[in-house]
């Protein structure tokens, strides 16, 4: 399993990006902690992720699969499958609490023949 880790820096957007390299031909499932990123008290109600093309927010994909995203009440863990080798998506990660918050992260996949 991978833990998206929260100590890296927010980039522009603020949007948590976290990169990781894929085999086309795998299932993995990516976990993000959202313990320092909903407050103390409140948690996560449902969450979506949608993929896209690396570098857009608007153009979607269906190269690579989310196969599903599960919820405990402070992390997700979105499980893809498939991709076209040498290139990059964007899974982004929605989540709304049970006090009304909502906010995104985005995983920056890599896919490369392993």
């Amino acid at each position: 399993m991978v833990t998206y880790p929260i100590s890296q820096p927010w980039d522009s957007q603020r949007h948590y990006h976290a990169t990781y390299t894929k085999d086309p031909d795998s299932v993995m499932p990516y976990t993000i902690n959202w313990d320092t990123i909903i407050p103390a008290g409140d948690t996560i109600d449902t969450a979506t992720s949608t993929a896209y093309v690396h570098g857009s927010t608007t153009t979607t994909t269906t190269d690579i699969t989310v196969d599903g995203t599960a919820t405990t009440t402070r992390t997700t863990v979105t499980t893809l499958s498939g991709g076209v080798d040498n290139t990059d998506y964007d899974i982004t990660v929605h989540v709304t609490t049970d006090g009304g918050l909502e906010d995104d992260r985005t995983l920056h996949i890599k896919t490369r023949h392993l």
